[in-house]
């Protein structure tokens, strides 16, 4: 059968197959390749976010541990531990008969306490409340004075620093309350810190104050708690420098709230004294895995989630679509048959942490060890892209995953591939069409063809076919024409020639129009030289950049433009060219100098191409001044130069500065540090953590400088001093970015332990001068009045009989005169000793001219002086006006401390000074020590009360300069000054002075 289909249609065919098929091909290859790139960039994104988190959940637990061992450590905590304790074990004896006269009234408000626990802990019974009831009578005391009489809000227990019923540990509770609270307000954010004595485990200290606290964690009711377990690990540990960190569970006395605990053994020297206890802030580790559910504004998309699991397949931290919508949540566990009673806990307790399970396959991968990817159900049961890894914190056997909802992840391929699937149809269409008409265009000439072929068959010789293309259907009609033309044996008339080549010339003149126009209107200059160098064109922007019109250039050599040093080897270059030698200059661009109309050179860029033509090698130059950006570069290499120059100079001027300088980022690492900084140490210290390289601290100071900045925005200042004695003005200051963002801050610390002691040195001077002068005066005032009252005592008792009452008042007249006058003595003796003469002294007359200015007034005030003054005391070589002014001093404080304190009745006020000899190696000294029971010194600023200025003493009553000026005499001496003082108990200050004679034995 022949085959009817026309070549157009065949064409249609060919065309659409050949057109569509590699389209269908290429679309599904693009489509396959571009789902495995999406998936690939996914999957790296979700790695890149699981090493984020785990490296942030990691850092976090080692602070937690860091933390836990290094206050463990703090003489502070060591110090609070050994207190409370000793201080719970006083509470029923100071305290019993108190509560048990009001012991309905205290119990009754107790239980209203527990009755709210009950009701607000999920899951408790009703008998929870004698479960938890409290069997031992300190414990109903402690939480009856610091829960239920607590006069802060439920949640704000915290903040009550002491109550006033005087006990002892009350007053440890204020003194070390402060400094816990503190610590559990820190960056870290723990929800309680808990001191346990580890004979018994009672929490004898809780910051928080939740009904755990003063329980037994070995007899008590939450005994088989976490919070058990970690005391009893910590127990086991018996070692310093060490802590264990227990899993979340569920904890009692937080409302069955999810909690989690680091504990580490307190040691003083080598007796375990207790043991620090961290509970874990549940909201803190939630922040870190949710990136503080701001899921959509970190880049996370729709259904981007991390989430850490536990070694029993529970959640660690709250499922992000929990948080988004609760009740959507909650629903879709409904439908897929999850547990009821979970769900019903779930929504109680508001979170998913330990209650919804992840029992997938990249849970159970991570939890062998491995780390990968894959694609998985999670636990919603939904098709997901997943990373996983195990967390790597002794104690702890967690995973985390990073995981994107498939659909989400593949969202763009099914866009992608919906586009495809139109762009397909599209391009079918067009397919077609185009075939179509290409058909057509193909089939028309060849029928064309075939028809003047039937004409000439019938002798028609002048019918002629388009010659529509040059491929070979168009050969074919050019053939066929030619054919026709030798068959019509005939000419083309004169006529229709002429008016060939008036058009033809009529087409070169415009396309020469349309050039010239072009070449004129060019913003560069344009020159065309022949291959005699004469310009023969030459446009308005040459003109411009040279002065010269065309008329007064054109037919002129181009070297009229060229400086004269340039002319001889610019014809050479043109002969050369000319003679068929290779110039690198055609075709590629210089930069050279131009001559102006006027005579002045000026840089210019010359571009440069060449022609050939039956009337020989013609030039064309493209040129360009250049003179405004060779000055712009001019004055770009200066002002480098100079800003170069000025950071060279301010470098130098900041390494100059003795002052230590650093630029510290946002985490408070080392950016910068000026010389006085870096030649303290021999490596690079840039990007070490400020704390850990200057001060050895494994976390952020305390009262952090630096910090403060980053956080107010604004200076802040404070003196530190230094284990070497030396004090040092840190002074911070934030460093902001054009958007007012904080980037760096920049601390300067300055020694100013000189500046210091000359403060003190000179106020010490001017009070000694001040000082002398009264006293010389006083006793010049005084002294002649008490000689005459002692002479006239004398003249009245030589009248008087011996056994008369008046002889006896006489006698005590003359002793009281000469008491008087011995104090005038002591007076004149201190006000005359030059401040730097120092001589041998025997140091108890010092001592008895001290007392003898001070001992009635001390007695008058009902304190009991007692003295213990060693025999052989040798002579000491001293200042005695000073050492006399260092013990006024110490006498003076005593006998403030005293007087302020509220003794009992049966109490005494008693001021002991005692002096011994002691042998160290190769030196003798000489050991003061001034002892009162008064008010003694707070522990938060034992530290501080040798600093010049100091003073504990009210407003008009003290300059704070007592104890300073003291230990810069005694230093001068080459002594040395100790404090040792508990508040509300004692005062202890020891002054030692190196003996300069022979000791006798």
């Amino acid at each position: 059968m022949r085959n009817r289909l026309t070549i157009s249609k065949k064409l249609v065919i060919i065309f659409f197959i050949i057109g569509l098929l590699p389209l269908i091909v290429l679309g599904m290859i693009s489509s396959l390749k571009v789902r495995n790139v999406m998936k690939e960039q996914v999957m790296k994104h979700l790695l890149s976010l699981r090493e984020l988190k785990r490296e942030q959940i990691e850092e976090y637990l080692k602070i937690v541990k860091d933390q836990s061992v290094q206050h463990s450590n703090d003489l502070s905590v060591i110090s609070a531990v050994s207190e409370f304790t000793d201080a719970f074990w006083k509470v029923e004896q100071e305290l019993s008969v108190w509560y048990d006269s009001n012991k309905g009234e205290f119990e009754k408000k107790l239980k209203n306490r527990y009755r709210y626990q009950r009701e607000h802990t999920y899951g408790s019974a009703v008998n929870s409340l004698d479960k938890w009831w409290p069997e031992e009578k300190v414990t109903r005391i402690l939480q009856h004075l610091y829960i239920s009489s607590n006069p802060k809000d439920l949640g704000r227990k915290y903040e009550y620093d002491y109550s006033s019923d005087g006990s002892t540990y009350s007053k440890v509770h204020k003194k070390y309350h402060p400094m816990m609270r503190k610590l559990f307000r820190s960056i870290i954010e723990y929800y309680d810190i808990f001191l346990i004595e580890p004979e018994q485990g009672y929490i004898v200290y809780s910051t928080f104050k939740e009904v755990d606290f003063g329980t037994s964690l070995m007899t008590g009711p939450y005994r088989k708690s976490n919070l058990a377990k970690v005391f009893r690990k910590a127990l086991n540990l018996k070692v310093k420098d060490n802590a264990y960190i227990a899993d979340f569970s569920h904890y009692e006395p937080s409302y069955n709230k999810p909690a989690a605990f680091v504990s580490s053994p307190v040691f003083d020297d080598d007796t375990l004294t207790g043991i620090l206890v961290f509970q874990l802030s549940i909201h803190k580790i939630d922040e870190i895995m949710t990136s503080q559910r701001k899921w959509e504004h970190r880049g996370m998309g729709r259904s981007v989630k991390t989430y850490l699991v536990g070694e029993d397949m529970l959640m660690r931290s709250d499922s992000r679509f929990f948080s988004e919508n609760k009740e959507k949540y909650i629903s879709l566990l409904k439908k897929q048959g999850y547990n009821k009673a979970l769900i019903k806990k779930m929504r109680a307790l508001d979170t998913t942490i330990l209650l919804q399970e992840v029992n997938t396959s990249g849970v159970k991968e991570a939890l062998k060890g491995s780390e990968g990817a894959g694609l998985f159900p999670d636990y919603r049961n939904v098709p997901v892209l997943g990373a996983y890894t195990p967390i790597h914190i002794k104690g702890l056997k967690w995973v985390l995953m990073s995981e994107i909802d498939r659909d989400e992840a593949f969202s763009s391929i099914e866009n992608l591939t919906r586009v495809m699937r139109i762009v397909t149809v599209i391009i079918s269409v067009l397919v077609i069409l185009s075939s179509i008409v290409y058909g057509r265009n193909i089939s028309r000439p060849i029928r064309k063809l075939a028809d003047a072929a039937k004409d000439i068959g019938k002798g028609k010789f002048t019918d002629r076919v388009d010659v529509m293309s040059k491929d070979e259907i168009g050969q074919l009609a050019e053939t066929f024409n030619k054919m026709s033309i030798e068959l019509q044996e005939s000419t083309v008339s004169k006529e229709e020639l002429e008016n060939l080549v008036e058009k033809r010339t009529d087409d070169l003149k415009k396309i020469n129009e349309q050039l010239n126009a072009v070449m004129r209107t060019a913003s560069d200059g344009i020159i065309t030289i022949n291959n005699n160098g004469e310009i023969i064109f030459w446009n308005e922007a040459a003109g411009s950049i040279f002065g010269l019109s065309a008329n007064e250039v054109i037919g002129a050599p181009v070297t009229i433009i060229m400086p004269e040093r340039f002319r001889e080897s610019h014809k050479s270059g043109i002969s050369r060219i000319i003679s068929g030698e290779a110039s690198k200059m055609i075709g590629g661009t210089i930069e050279t100098v131009g001559l102006h109309k006027k005579g002045s050179e000026f840089p210019l860029e010359l571009s440069l191409g060449s022609w050939v033509t039956a009337e020989g090698r013609f030039f064309t130059g493209i040129v360009r001044d250049i003179s405004k950006r060779k000055k712009d570069e001019e004055s770009l290499f200066k002002s480098e130069q100079k800003y170069r120059k000025l950071y060279q100079e301010f470098h130098t001027l900041l390494d100059s500065i003795p002052d230590a300088i650093v630029q510290l980022s946002p985490d408070l690492k080392i950016v910068w540090a000026n010389n006085s900084m870096t030649q303290q140490f021999s490596d690079d210290i840039t990007g070490n953590y400020c704390y850990e390289l200057l001060h050895g601290y494994k976390s952020v100071c305390y009262d952090c400088q630096a910090l403060k900045s980053f956080q107010s925005g604004k200076p802040n200042s404070d003196e530190r001093t230094t284990k070497d004695g030396k004090v040092w003005e840190v002074k911070a200051f934030p460093v902001k970015d054009d958007s007012g963002k904080i980037v760096s801050v920049i601390e300067i610390a300055t020694e100013i332990t000189e500046k210091i002691h000359i403060q003190a040195e000179t106020i010490r001077t001017a009070h000694l001068a001040s000082l002398g002068e009264l006293s010389a005066g006083v006793a010049h005032e005084i002294n002649n009045p008490v000689n005459s009252i002692i002479n006239y005592g004398r003249v009245i008792l030589d009248k008087l009989k011996e056994d008369s009452k008046e002889y006896e008042y006489s006698n005590e007249i003359i002793k009281e005169g000469r008491r008087i006058a011995g104090i005038v003595r002591a007076l004149l003796s201190f006000a005359r000793v030059k401040k730097d003469d120092k001589l041998p002294i025997g140091i108890q007359k010092v001592l008895d001219d001290t007392l003898a200015l001070t001992k009635r007034q001390i007695e008058k005030d009902g304190i009991l002086i007692e003295t213990n003054i060693a025999d052989n005391l040798p002579e000491i070589n001293i200042n005695s006006q000073q050492i006399q002014q260092v013990f006024l001093n110490m006498l003076n404080n005593a006998r403030y401390a005293l007087n302020h304190k509220k003794f009992e009745n049966n109490q005494t006020k008693i001021l002991k000074i005692s002096c011994k000899l002691k042998h160290n190696e190769d030196i003798s000294v000489a050991s003061f020590i001034f002892y009162d029971n008064g008010t003694g010194i707070p522990a938060d600023i034992g530290e501080k009360v040798l600093n010049p200025f100091f003073t504990t003493k009210p407003a008009g009553e003290g300059m704070g300069l007592g104890l300073s000026i003291s230990h810069g005499i005694i230093s001068d001496h080459n002594g040395k000054i100790k404090v040792d003082s508990i508040e509300g108990e004692y005062t202890e200050i020891t002054v030692d002075l190196p003996v300069s004679g022979k000791v006798e034995a």
